[in-house]
């Protein structure tokens, strides 16, 4: 995440630098180590000399003296450095005698700024090869047999890294944890710009240990819906090279939306334009911060980055989520940190059966889909799933299995809907409507791919208790039989 560099002083380094009292030895020493410790798993440490030392120990081991000098092929030119603003900056010295010491004002805190990172780095010599720790406070970040001199440790997470001293062995410690990138989604909307869908955590087992399982990390969303996302990028002093990727499936990018530290991308001091690419309707984009961005840094900070990003009409349905991964580089490893959300749609089909739940598949049924607000589903190749009125809805039919063609009414997201038989077989009673309901906060494929087994039954319709039915038709056919018996009668009687 960021590389930052900071100064140990093996064997007495700092103390004798800057004038701090001296302290004695047992025997006089004739290498030192050094090791860093806490340190972060994937991060990686590189030690470099700046300075060669000169120990002067009296008989019994105790230090006399100590003294710098600049390493061979290097002048006092070379411990000034020029920022990219003309600024010069000079932390060391040559004093009479020519040998090295720290410039007026300077303390233990000189590595953190970000000019002088960059001037150690160029001035100094790597020693050994960088370690990359195999896990958290791994014992082999440590550089043995090392001859006197002043020393610098840099590391991929950027950031300055204090002093213990315990020299001629020196421990020093990377006192923040690698930065940090979080990916979570903050809202959905239909084509209205209506509030649509649902954001949740995700509580079903299988997502718990997926890098998409955090708050707010997943959504149910319909097709044509534009979700919203938004990413946080901890920054930490001494950072370099942070780049930011992210990649969709089946959602498309709406580049003007981006907006990074709240500003829109154009002309935004934060960000580096030869290497951010945002391009509208892709599934990809890239957004590279700003070195001058990141030298301002002084203390963690966290920065925002939103977007938005419309669901796909060739999305996942149901049994499969819609995966967005981002991924922030840093360094010059580089290393790596990555967060994922999710994205879902549901899906409603039938099961028409003849008579009861076990009977033979019914073909030939229409069926529309309403929702809570009254509107029939139709899907439209551009918006994606539009809600009309019932002259202008889409007609599924069943086929011989019963069933709707494909995903039947899919890129749903949660609600509640109504389906209703809108074309009734030959020779069949019509169903009654038939209500569907998909939980939000829910991922589970029985909530989002549901089927609704629906009966049709032969024949006329059957009174149902206390109702008139066909009785009604009987009566009426009695009273004309009466009606034209009396009728016959009379007309015998007055001939």
């Amino acid at each position: 995440m960021k590389k930052a560099k900071t100064f140990v002083a093996l064997l007495v380094a700092v103390a004798a630098i800057l004038g701090i009292s001296s302290f004695t030895l047992a025997a006089a020493p004739t290498s030192g180590s050094v090791t860093v410790n806490p340190n972060y798993k994937s991060e990686t440490y590189t030690l470099y000399k700046l300075f060669d030392a000169k120990m002067d120990y009296k008989d019994d081991g105790t230090l006399q003296a100590v003294t710098y000098q600049l390493p061979s092929g290097k002048t006092a030119a070379d411990l000034i450095y020029t920022d990219g603003e003309g600024t010069a900056h000079q932390w060391f010295k040559l004093n009479d005698n020519g040998n090295v010491e720290a410039n007026t004002g300077v303390t233990t805190d000189w590595a953190k700024d970000a000019n002088a990172i960059k001037w150690a780095k160029s001035f100094g010599s790597a020693v050994g090869s960088p370690i990359q720790a195999a896990s958290n406070n791994d014992a082999n970040v440590k550089w043995t047999g090392l001859a006197w001199g002043y020393y610098f440790v840099s590391t991929t997470t950027g950031s300055f890294i204090g002093i213990d001293t315990d020299n001629p062995d020196v421990t020093i410690q990377d006192k923040n944890s690698p930065p940090d990138l979080d990916k979570s989604i903050t809202g959905v909307k239909d084509s209205t710009g209506t509030d649509s869908g649902s954001v949740f955590t995700a509580t079903e087992t299988s997502e718990t240990t997926d890098t998409g399982a955090g708050t707010n990390e997943q959504a149910i969303a319909q097709i044509g819906d534009t979700v919203s996302y938004k990413l946080t990028v901890t920054i930490h002093p001494g950072g370099e090279n942070y780049v930011i990727k992210d990649t969709l499936t089946n959602l498309k990018i709406i580049a003007s939306s981006f907006k990074v530290g709240g500003e829109a991308v154009a002309s935004n001091s934060k960000v580096d334009a030869s290497g951010t690419t945002i391009t509208d309707k892709s599934s990809e984009f890239t957004i590279k911060l700003a070195q001058s961005y990141l030298d301002t840094i002084t203390a963690e900070t966290k920065l925002v980055i939103t977007y938005d990003a419309v669901l796909d009409k060739d999305a996942a349905v149901a049994d499969e989520a819609n995966p967005n991964t981002a991924v922030l580089t840093y360094g010059t490893s580089p290393n790596k940190s990555e967060d994922k959300a999710k994205v879902w749609t549901a899906k409603v089909n039938v099961e028409k059966k003849i008579d009861s739940e076990t009977g033979d598949p019914l073909a030939g049924a229409g069926f529309k889909l309403k929702n809570s607000a009254g509107k029939f589903y139709k899907f439209d190749a551009a918006a994606g799933v539009t809600w009309v009125a019932e002259d202008q809805a889409d007609e599924f039919f069943t086929g011989d299995d019963g069933s709707l063609p494909g995903n039947g009414f899919y890129g749903l997201a949660n609600g509640t809907y109504t389906l209703v038989e809108t074309t009734v077989p030959d020779g069949y009673n019509k169903m009654e409507d038939t209500t569907v309901t998909i939980s939000d906060a829910n991922a589970a494929e029985a909530n989002l791919a549901q089927t609704k087994k629906v009966i049709n039954k032969k024949g006329s319709l059957l009174p149902s208790t206390g109702g008139i039915g066909t009785t009604i038709f009987y009566i009426i056919g009695a009273i004309l039989v009466i009606g034209a018996g009396i009728l016959l009668v009379t007309r015998r009687r007055m001939r």
